[in-house]
């Protein structure tokens, strides 16, 4: 029987983390002008933002080095003769936009994106409430090839805001684990966060959960 490969990426460098916290306004409340005109004040930011309902306040983008990290490590992927077959993305647009350039840099045009938002970050993280995702059908309109059909392990709704982090652990590790069982062989990639790395793995590998928290989201 073919043998199964699992990968696990974080997203690439976020705009929030980049430029947040100079001066009284984030990062996309800076660019857009008095017209409603989206205009980078930084070569950093990106060009252009996909268009959404409601504006980008708690889902940022990647930054343009954050998009060209994504691309080179789709290139490494290419150069080490990696090939994916099934990838699985977080809804946050920054996880999204990531492996978009994962395929991107692997000339990878035939792979579509399935939006899982069971991986998406420890819900704890949103102090400020439940993030505003774009759509599938806007992710779809705005060029990202994105897999409609796909029905997820865990719906949006039923994320957990005051979610401890055993629940977290167990929420990965469930959603992992629904999702391997459908491929028994072959690459599967998933794209999330920067716990991602351990709360997706850490209890295939024999440890057990972590009780503290260093987590970048």
């Amino acid at each position: 029987m073919p043998g199964r490969r699992v990968l696990v990426v974080r997203h690439g460098e976020r705009c929030d983390f980049s430029f947040n916290g100079q001066g009284d306004k984030n990062w996309y409340r800076r660019s857009v002008d008095s017209n409603g005109k989206y205009k980078p004040f930084d070569l950093n930011l990106p060009r252009n933002l996909p268009m959404r309902k409601g504006g980008m306040h708690t889902d940022t983008a990647l930054t343009e080095i954050g998009y060209l990290q994504s691309k080179i490590t789709g290139r490494a992927f290419r150069d080490y003769g990696v090939s994916i077959d099934y990838i699985y993305v977080s809804p946050a647009l920054r996880c999204v936009q990531t492996a978009v350039g994962i395929l991107k840099g692997m000339n990878n045009e035939k792979t579509k994106l399935n939006i899982e938002p069971g991986l998406f970050e420890w819900m704890q993280w949103c102090k400020s409430g439940r993030p505003m995702w774009m759509s599938t059908r806007e992710l779809g309109a705005a060029g990202y090839p994105i897999n409609s059909d796909y029905q997820p392990v865990m719906k949006d709704v039923d994320l957990n805001l005051d979610e401890s982090l055993n629940t977290y652990y167990r929420r990965s590790h469930e959603v992992s684990k629904t999702i391997l069982e459908k491929h028994p062989s072959g690459t599967i990639l998933f794209v999330a966060h920067g716990a991602s790395l351990d709360t997706l793995t850490r209890d295939d590998s024999g440890c057990t959960f972590r009780t503290g928290s260093c987590f970048c989201a």
